[in-house]
């Protein structure tokens, strides 16, 4: 008896986590993340489904059904842990590299000032050519360092304004803007590149989860009057 309305309420906020505009996209889940042996079946359920798992789970104990929450939470664990011993073992056995963070500590203001641009790009260039003095075998960026729009299928840098670190000999993953045109529009992504000492870009992936009147404005697409309450808002396409 306990079990259909317990079970409706876990689809419901499945639901409402996957389809309701957030300004974050946070999830119940997210406050299990040092929970690792609950928290890593997101490999297999997804952080929502972990969400729902989570509200059906509650829902039987406080409804006294607390043999069921007993069985499965436990079954629960035994995977989990059972998979992190898996990751521990394939994290020893794996080949290890230096990895250098750059954090220029530049203001939030600053990163959408255009007058900035360069001299933030010219600090970050003398960080990472420092790491790479230092060692490091492979330079990580944040979010929003370089700003030149890159057409999304170009996959060499080498010798262009497309190369965000032209004299760095070490690969480097970057945030940045990307573009691509089909035959009714043009496509805006923000994205993260990887590219190799050589200037090939070997990889990269545009960002799925677009922050709601930040990157993209809700329900735009079917009301396109919306656009005009927010003008600052960006025009994004979810990777």
């Amino acid at each position: 008896k306990l079990f259909g309305p317990s079970l409706a309420l876990a689809i419901s906020w499945m639901f409402f986590e996957s389809f309701m505009p957030r300004l974050f996209p946070w999830a119940v889940a997210h406050g299990q993340l040092s929970f690792s042996a609950f928290s890593s079946l997101a490999e297999f359920l997804t952080v929502t489904g972990l969400s729902g798992t989570m509200l059906f789970l509650v829902s039987l104990f406080l409804n006294k059904d607390r043999l069921t929450v007993l069985l499965v939470f436990a079954a629960l664990l035994f995977l989990g842990n059972f998979r992190n011993e898996q990751i521990k073992e394939r994290i020893k056995s794996s080949p290890k590299i230096k990895v250098a963070l750059i954090q220029g500590n530049i203001e939030a203001k600053e990163k959408n000032d255009k007058a900035s641009l360069i001299k933030n790009l010219i600090k970050y260039n003398e960080l990472s050519k420092r790491a790479e003095e230092s060692g490091a075998e492979l330079v990580v960026w944040p979010e929003a360092v370089f700003m030149a729009w890159t057409p999304a299928l170009r996959f060499n840098l080498k010798n262009t304004k497309f190369d965000p670190a032209p004299r760095l000999e070490t690969p480097l993953i970057y945030g940045g803007l990307s573009y691509k045109r089909n035959e009714e529009e043009v496509l805006s992504y923000n994205s993260a590149f990887a590219r190799a000492a050589s200037g090939q870009v070997v990889g990269f992936y545009h960002k799925k989860i677009l922050m709601p009147f930040g990157e993209y404005m809700p329900f735009a697409d079917v009301f396109p009057k919306l656009k005009e309450l927010s003008p600052q808002t960006g025009d994004f396409t979810a990777g």
